[in-house]
């Protein structure tokens, strides 16, 4: 069933939505939700949340592209629970991901702050818009799916140190452009 479709029937309230949603993308919403949870149980109930936010959403919002509507909810989902999972233990890979960025991305939490980094969102995804599609899609594994390196390099049919070494060099790309931009690191 075609994504128009399946929204049709979420604003029809026709159950029939989820069980769709569940056909079209209920592994890549679990499989994301994994990568940043690494509990199956954990990673359900995310995707549970997940068609219960969609559901409630639906009558309000019509989203043009389902598939990034669905993964921004489950990935805000999954990581509004593991920081509640995590709130006095550091995690690994979500953390390390976080580290990587730290020296690239401003931080803060007041209003400013707060438009500040949705303007940095903007810049980052013009940054990425125009670099190579296989850095972006490896920077968005990385950073977005949480994925390690190892795993991104067996994705991709690439050397682990190659998938670093572009990392690597699109951090600092994004450092540089965000720092013609005007943001302050």
């Amino acid at each position: 069933m075609e994504d128009p479709e399946i929204v049709a029937l979420y604003w029809e309230r026709e159950e029939r939505a989820l069980e769709e949603t569940e056909k079209k993308y209920g592994r890549l919403l679990r499989q994301l939700a994994f990568s940043i949870l690494r509990s199956e149980a954990d990673s359900e109930e995310a995707f549970n949340d997940t068609l219960l936010a969609a559901w409630n959403a639906m009558p309000e919002q019509r989203p043009l592209n389902l598939r990034a509507f669905l993964c921004r909810i489950v990935r805000n989902t999954a990581l509004n629970k593991r920081r509640g999972l995590t709130a006095l233990k550091r995690d690994s890979q979500y953390d390390v991901c976080l580290d990587e960025l730290s020296a690239v991305l401003p931080a803060g939490e007041g209003v400013e702050e707060r438009f500040d980094a949705a303007e940095t969102a903007r810049l980052i995804n013009r940054f990425l818009y125009n670099e190579k599609e296989q850095a972006r899609r490896i920077f968005l594994l990385r950073y977005y799916f949480f994925l390690p390196p190892e795993q991104i390099a067996e994705r991709l049919g690439m050397k682990d140190s190659t998938v670093r070494s572009i990392l690597f060099r699109t951090r600092n790309r994004l450092l540089e452009y965000l720092t013609e931009e005007g943001v302050t690191v």
